[in-house]
């Protein structure tokens, strides 16, 4: 899922919101939690593959948002700062635990409304789905991360780089990467 809020006006309603809630207004932050939960729990999910680790993930997240959020000056978009936040929290957690990465299993995509397809088609599309979510799960960690911040923000590749600290033709690299390994396995 795309967040399809991620634009200048947004950006800058996002800055009112912070400010309102620096101010006390509790319903801006409100406001802000339910603009960008989905986005952030899917990104996390899919990338720890288990609800109840994404669920511990994603609290941390906004607990940390709400700590840091009274001295939060913005530098960039609001999205860049939560999902970084997001970003370390999942790293960190692979860190304690050692694990291997595969974030799409288990048929993570949507796969839009099965009622409205025959059988045929929604085995289809179960195949395509499976296929992609191996695909991915394959990816080294850097391009998958990079991968999915692309499918779950519409931040920039020069607001990814900066958020994960690399060069902009690093990102770039990365992705173009994951996209050929992925087209690779869909056409095997």
């Amino acid at each position: 899922m795309v967040l399809s809020v991620y634009n200048n006006e947004v950006s800058k309603e996002d800055v009112h919101l912070i400010e309102d809630y620096k101010n006390g207004d509790n319903s801006a932050f409100n406001e802000l939690f339910y603009r960008y939960k989905l986005p952030v729990f899917n990104y996390i999910k899919r990338m720890v593959k288990d609800k109840e680790v994404a669920e511990d993930i994603f609290q941390e997240v906004f607990f940390r948002v709400i700590k840091g959020l009274r001295h939060y000056k913005e530098k960039g978009k609001f999205c860049a700062w939560l999902f970084k936040i997001a970003h370390s929290l999942t790293m960190d957690y692979f860190r304690k635990k050692s694990v291997i990465l595969n974030p799409l299993a288990n048929g993570q995509l949507e796969n839009g409304d099965p009622s409205a397809d025959g059988i045929d088609q929604k085995l289809e599309k179960e195949e395509t789905i499976s296929i992609l979510n191996n695909a991915v799960g394959k990816l080294p960690i850097k391009e998958r991360t990079i991968f999915l911040l692309r499918q779950h923000t519409e931040l920039t590749f020069k607001e990814i780089s900066c958020m994960l600290e690399i060069p902009l033709n690093t990102a770039l690299s990365y992705m173009h990467n994951s996209i050929i390994k992925v087209r690779k396995a869909i056409k095997s």
